[in-house]
């Protein structure tokens, strides 16, 4: 991780930090909302389970890292170029976005639309931009996105009453 961390070419950690936005929590959750919003009252079932898979998964995370203290890398490794340090020093595992990648690629692969083939691919790859932000170590971001896609499938298996 130090060899990759000092190899990364300058103006890399800021673009994969700006990636992250895509899997934020806020960012997913204020989308949620918007798309409850608007949506008809008779089609407001996936925008609801979106917003509940969203709201465990960032519940999840945040429980999970209040138990299990892992250093970031970025409080560990030095660099060649300055950046801004990410989040608290010791909330390096489960990576929360990743979780959130992973909740967010299976509940695409699970609408009724269908999904491309290469989406678990550009949802793993924004993932692992965590570790080039040099936020996450790998197992986290790994481990984040595996518990993301559990928490969206356990989410739909669950059938609302009519």
């Amino acid at each position: 991780m130090r060899a990759l961390a000092q190899s990364i070419p300058d103006g890399t950690v800021r673009v994969a930090k700006s990636l992250g936005w895509a899997c934020d929590a806020r960012a997913l959750l204020g989308g949620g909302a918007i798309w409850g919003l608007v949506s008809p009252p008779g089609k407001r079932r996936t925008a609801l389970r979106y917003i509940a898979v969203f709201t465990t998964t960032t519940a999840l995370h945040h429980a999970i890292k209040r138990f299990i203290d892992q250093q970031r890398p970025d409080r560990l490794i030095q660099t060649r170029e300055k950046h801004a340090l990410v989040g608290r020093a010791s909330d390096a595992f489960p990576s929360g976005h990743a979780m959130h990648a992973g909740a967010f690629a299976s509940f695409l692969t699970g609408s009724e639309t269908g999904s491309p083939p290469w989406l678990w691919s550009a949802f793993g790859a924004l993932a692992m931009t965590r570790v080039a932000a040099l936020a996450h170590w790998p197992s986290g971001v790994a481990a984040g996105f595996a518990a993301g896609v559990v928490v969206e499938r356990l989410w739909r298996c669950i059938r609302p009453r009519r």
